[in-house]
């Protein structure tokens, strides 16, 4: 349902007031005005939610207001890394991994539980053979060799899940 002209009208006649008051809370003309166009389109969209004794200009700057720092939140919760340093922390993590030396207990201890479970560690090898068997299987069909992670996901369905505890 359209907004009535008259709403309309006197949406127009507070557009140069809202536009201040977006310059003074953005410090921008550019994201100022598209604050005031999202005050303009929430406004348009819920203008019978307006109560007609009130201010139309109070309730378009509590708009304003409110879009303003829905924004800031949003803004606060994207981190926008560089490149660059994102490329240096991973090689410093990768370094600090490489050159890390095992701790010898911890190394007795997994490979106790390798002799203790041997059940567990020949899943992975048959889940190895069932990937070679598919792919042996569907290429000749697919005239092309099927992408690892593709292979991967059919055998993650085929393949049953353990009972949760």
């Amino acid at each position: 349902m359209l907004a009535p002209d008259s709403f309309r009208q006197q949406l127009l006649a507070c557009v140069p007031r809202l536009g201040r008051y977006a310059r003074s809370l953005v410090r921008d003309s550019h994201p100022a005005d598209d604050l005031v166009q999202a005050v303009l389109e929430r406004a348009l969209s819920h203008w019978h939610q307006f109560d007609q004794r009130r201010d139309l200009l109070v309730w378009l700057l509590s708009i304003a207001h409110n879009a303003f720092l829905d924004q800031r939140r949003r803004d606060s919760r994207i981190s926008i890394v560089d490149p660059a340093q994102a490329d240096a922390y991973h090689d410093a993590q990768l370094s600090a991994w490489l050159d890390h030396e095992p701790d010898p207990a911890l190394q007795a201890e997994v490979d106790r539980w390798q002799r203790d479970h041997p059940e567990d560690l020949a899943l992975p090898r048959l889940w190895a053979a069932d990937r070679d068997a598919l792919s042996a299987r569907l290429e000749p069909v697919l005239d092309e060799p099927l992408p690892p992670a593709l292979l991967q996901t059919v055998l993650g369905v085929m393949r049953p899940r353990p009972a949760q505890a």
